[in-house]
């Protein structure tokens, strides 16, 4: 069985949807893990708070609240809502990397106010691009230090850009686009070339290193394989996850939603 981290592949051509997945264990039978996790979510009664980059992420989602502006009143609101999801529509994808800092430091202090006042407990998602472009590290390293600066540090970041109906998966700890019969690492796809937010790695761990800005994002990330996860299961998961601290980054590899059930 894999152990974190242990995986540094970096590949350089497209491989064949068979030769992919002929390096990964079979995904097992779906077990109902999806109606599990949706009743513990439930039952928690915790709000899933979730700050989008991009106009895009909302067009995904009905009968979801959604709100453009970030006051403490206007996310009092939103925890409110019977709803146990939100956006807040940031658009910082749009921004400079300093103001998508300072607008992301400032979602989180008055998310967190406006949770104390609401009296519920909330769980933060950065949502950006599935080709990784973005402020991704940049914002999220704002939000691990805003969290420690209110007393309650992330013990670490989950990294699962997969987005499985765009055929845009993580596996052997390398991110890959579907593109007829192959599937392309992205840091040899076109969107690694954008002139803003271009990368040059394929492999999250070296993708998340390269775009390194601060203290958290500065840690060596570790990963859950696709043998931890279809193998181990959610207890060897679980294990992995108790040992991860000090806003440590966590590749998620995932190539079906039984996958990201399990994590």
């Amino acid at each position: 069985m894999s152990v974190l981290g242990a995986v540094d592949l970096e590949p350089e051509v497209p491989w064949s949807a068979a030769h992919l997945l002929s390096e990964v264990p079979a995904s097992p039978d779906d077990t109902g893990r999806a109606a599990s996790v949706q009743s513990a979510v439930g039952a928690s009664a915790r709000k899933v708070a979730v700050l989008d980059d991009d106009p895009t992420g909302t067009q995904t989602v009905h009968d979801v609240p959604v709100v453009t502006s970030w006051s403490v009143d206007d996310l009092t609101w939103a925890l409110s809502q019977d709803s146990g999801v939100f956006y807040i529509l940031t658009n910082s994808r749009s921004l400079s990397e300093p103001d998508a800092v300072a607008l992301n430091t400032e979602v989180a202090s008055n998310l967190a106010a406006a949770a104390v006042s609401v009296g519920v407990e909330v769980t933060v998602l950065s949502r950006s691009d599935s080709t990784l472009r973005g402020h991704i590290r940049a914002e999220t390293d704002a939000l691990l230090a805003e969290a420690a600066a209110d007393g309650a540090p992330y013990d670490g970041l989950l990294f699962c850009p997969a987005y499985l109906e765009a055929g845009r998966v993580t596996a052997l700890d390398v991110h890959w686009m579907r593109v007829g019969d192959d599937f392309v690492p992205v840091g040899i796809s076109e969107f690694a070339r954008d002139a803003t937010f271009g990368y040059r790695a394929s492999n999250l761990r070296r993708f998340l290193a390269e775009k390194a800005v601060g203290a958290a994002s500065g840690k060596d990330a570790q990963s859950l394989s696709l043998d931890d996860i279809r193998v181990g299961g959610p207890d060897l998961v679980a294990r992995r996850l108790a040992a991860v601290d000090g806003g440590q980054s966590v590749v998620v590899n995932a190539m079906t939603y039984d996958d990201l059930h399990v994590v």
